[in-house]
């Protein structure tokens, strides 16, 4: 619409009944016509439903796709439960010893400057550290160290130590969080286990990358938490699963013929792989994934 510089507004474009050919795509479109005066408010009013009711449609279509991410398990605890969980079967003394002794000696310290080992030897404090953990879960108070991660530039064996963008980017993890994370790791696991679609193999006890090499080489392809926590890979294939699950729903997959099933995917970690009988259904799958992604925030 075009304002006075009083800022009302005076004239506004709407869509009319009549359809004329755009004649720069060549497609029929409504013509638009201008409305002044009173008619401005009706007019605004009826954009304002029509784009309430696209909204709703389009939140419908979100919520079906939604509805296909969904493992076929139970419902989810509350977050009272879930924590009340964690603290009688995940968060116990006799996980927290065994993290401890896993510290070992001459390990980077981080932001926190506790060093892991140091606690190991000293067992007199050992619970004060598992209370303190269970606490910090409880209250939901973490450190604000907890957030700070030392970057370290790592040099790759026999590279020229002046090409900094050879250098892999290392990073140093709180030893108090890595310990509480270690303490986590086999819920996660867990978790993993019973929602990560089989096409999954990365980070996965009994599975491996030749394993998925040698199940994509039965036929041919035609046309090609922070970094380093010990619980990113497992949360990024509980993410992934998301999406895994929406196109096995809705996409069929490479038909085996002796088999008689069709593989939609394959996937290793955060490398994935798309099987497909057409380019149609390639195209799909690739949709799906970005659809979901975006959903899911990412």
């Amino acid at each position: 619409g075009r304002k006075a510089r009083g800022g009302e507004l005076r004239a506004m474009y709407v869509e009319g009944e009549e359809e004329v050919t755009c004649p720069r795509t060549k497609q029929k479109v409504k013509k638009r016509k201008v409305v002044r005066g009173g008619a401005i408010r009706k007019a605004a009013a009826e954009k304002g439903r029509e784009i309430n009711k696209r909204r709703e449609v389009d939140m419908r279509a979100v919520e079906k796709v939604l509805e296909l991410t969904q493992p076929e398990t139970g419902g989810q605890p509350t977050p009272s439960e879930g924590t009340e969980r964690l603290k009688e079967e995940v968060l116990t003394w006799a996980a927290c010893e065994k993290v401890i002794r896993r510290f070992k000696k001459g390990k980077a310290v981080g932001s926190d400057l506790l060093d892991g080992y140091l606690l190991r030897i000293a067992e007199d404090i050992q619970r004060d550290y598992w209370r303190l953990l269970v606490e910090i879960v409880e209250t939901e108070a973490y450190p604000r160290e907890w957030n700070d991660w030392i970057a370290m530039l790592a040099m790759k064996p026999g590279e020229d130590p002046k090409e900094l963008e050879r250098r892999r980017d290392l990073w140093v993890q709180p030893q108090s969080l890595k310990g509480l994370m270690r303490m986590l790791l086999p819920e996660y696991d867990r978790a993993c286990a019973r929602v990560v679609p089989g096409s999954q193999c990365g980070f996965t006890a009994g599975k491996n990358a030749p394993a998925q090499t040698l199940t994509a080489r039965r036929f041919p392809i035609e046309q090609g938490l922070g970094q380093g926590c010990l619980l990113s890979p497992a949360r990024s294939k509980l993410m992934l699963a998301v999406m895994q699950r929406t196109v096995s729903k809705l996409c069929r997959g490479f038909d085996f013929t002796a088999a008689g099933e069709s593989v939609p995917q394959l996937v290793y970690a955060d490398d994935g792989l798309f099987l497909s009988n057409d380019i149609a259904t390639m195209q799909l799958a690739l949709e799906c994934a970005w659809l979901v992604t975006k959903i899911c925030g990412n």
